[in-house]
């Protein structure tokens, strides 16, 4: 009603508007699909750029590329004659096992009697509270199974690499800043680990690793062990130029996701895969006339998986033998 205002033939007295108590189906609908579909803070925006490949199909039945390399980034261009064949680089086919999308669905109830004292302030609130509880718990299950295995994807745990390979000499729960450098490096250039999560202890023992070298304190005078020069100066300490994943960025999730001394090293551009099954995304409305109250439904259908195994490294620096 342009122009016009909506008033409540029983409000108080004071000429409250009683807008926000229409429950029409559509509004209900549309604010509760944009609250679903919002993102909740850094955690979903990290685990947003986790994955090499976004894949929206139409099926709920999906089937996965299998690559097959032995060595990636080995094959080189070589001499061909007349009439051969080129080397191949790679062989990509399609896996002889399919999987399953299942859909998942969130529904909201509400009675004639309740339409009556609720507002739309109030459901949304609801909504969006239940909404991201569903959402977070989703993304710590969807990483505890990165690492631990995922049934439906016939993925089996990962086996984690014990710290002392990187450095002999690191004690029973201790991450070294020699072997810390050793981890992050891939020799190769295959992977660049640029993102990691664990529990908040595990950053912590990454934060106060043994070796890490501290800057000379000019104010106070003291030299702190590992420091870099007595004028706070490091005469000929040379600068690295291709150790690009010397600061990569570390997700904090909630203790259990990831065992306990035990760290997850991505690279992005290659750890994972997510599936997005479009054609269950499905919203309805019902009135329930004997019940005397209104439904509705949102169905949603998505899958995640590893993309390649080998750009996901998990590090146990438990150091048991120690």
């Amino acid at each position: 009603l342009a122009g016009g205002t909506i008033v409540s033939p029983k409000g108080p007295i004071g000429g409250s508007t009683p807008a926000s108590r229409l429950f029409f189906p559509e509004l209900i609908l549309g604010f509760i699909e944009e609250e679903l579909q919002a993102s909740y803070g850094p955690e979903q925006s990290a685990f947003d750029q986790m994955f090499a490949i976004n894949n929206a199909i139409t099926s709920e039945v999906w089937t996965q590329p299998v690559i097959n390399t032995t060595a990636p980034q080995a094959q080189d261009a070589r001499i061909i004659g007349q009439n051969s064949l080129p080397t191949n680089m790679i062989s990509i086919t399609a896996s002889q096992s399919s999987k399953a999308l299942g859909a998942v669905s969130i529904g909201l109830q509400v009675s004639h009697a309740a339409q009556r004292d609720a507002t739309l302030d109030l459901v949304a609130i609801i909504v969006r509270e239940q909404a991201m509880g569903q959402r977070m718990r989703h993304l710590w299950r969807d990483l505890n199974a990165v690492i631990t295995g995922n049934v439906d994807a016939g993925e089996t745990a990962i086996t984690p690499t014990d710290f002392t390979d990187y450095d002999a000499n690191a004690g029973a729960g201790e991450i070294t800043h020699a072997g810390y450098l050793k981890m992050l490096w891939d020799p190769t250039r295959i992977y660049s680990w640029n993102m990691m999560f664990g529990s908040l202890e595990s950053y912590l023992a990454i934060e106060r690793r043994s070796g890490r070298p501290l800057a000379y304190d000019p104010n106070t005078g003291t030299v702190n062990v590992g420091n870099e020069g007595s004028y706070g100066l490091n005469p000929g300490n040379p600068t690295l130029i291709n150790f690009a994943t010397s600061t990569p960025r570390y997700l904090i999730v909630p203790d259990g996701v990831v065992p306990a001394n035990q760290v997850v090293l991505m690279d992005t551009r290659y750890a994972l895969m997510r599936v997005t099954n479009v054609a269950a995304n499905y919203a309805a409305t019902e009135e329930m006339l004997l019940q005397r109250s209104s439904m509705w439904r949102w169905d949603m259908s998505e899958f995640v998986c590893r993309f390649r195994e080998d750009a996901i490294k998990v590090i146990d620096f438990s150091n048991a033998s120690s």
